[in-house]
């Protein structure tokens, strides 16, 4: 198993494992400052008894998932367990990113998604999310009174007060 690390990024952390005993073409993630995702295209390639892996930037390329926000409130996410759970990535409100496993072979294939003053809860993203595994969050509305009204003195209990 291999893990990469790009030396020349500012806080980039490693890659989770991945094999290289089989020719393949594998996308390998890595977290940067902030929570930002960093993509490498990695392949394997067999020359007679020798294993060439060849790694090369992954900018032209779409990612197998997107993560897409259409709440009013930020979302983190991470895979479950992973060492991005720690310091979860954000999703703005009305944004999207694309998202590749953090540890595709060691770790369940399971994203968090986390509501900020809401609950969080696990998903795996190749089922049918349901309405019942929805993600609730506070949604707070303010009432600011813009006048006074007179009101009549002999109101009674369920009568509609117009102003």
């Amino acid at each position: 198993m291999l893990t990469v690390k790009i030396i020349d990024i500012v806080d980039c952390r490693w890659s989770g494992g991945f094999m290289i005993n089989n020719p393949q073409s594998t996308v390998v993630a890595m977290n940067g400052h902030k929570g930002r995702k960093i993509f490498l295209q990695c392949t394997i390639v067999l020359q007679g008894s020798r294993y060439h892996v060849i790694f090369s930037d992954f900018d032209q390329f779409p990612l197998p998932y997107r993560l897409e926000n259409h709440s009013f409130v930020k979302i983190h996410y991470a895979q479950r367990q992973s060492s991005s759970c720690v310091d979860m990535p954000l999703l703005e409100p009305g944004c999207w990113c694309n998202y590749h496993w953090d540890e595709p072979i060691v770790l369940e294939q399971v994203i968090t998604l986390k509501v900020q003053g809401g609950d969080s809860k696990d998903y795996q993203i190749n089922q049918e999310m349901l309405y019942e595994s929805a993600l609730l969050y506070e949604n707070a509305v303010y009432i600011t009174l813009a006048g006074v009204c007179e009101l009549p003195v002999n109101i009674g209990r369920g009568d509609c007060i117009c102003c």
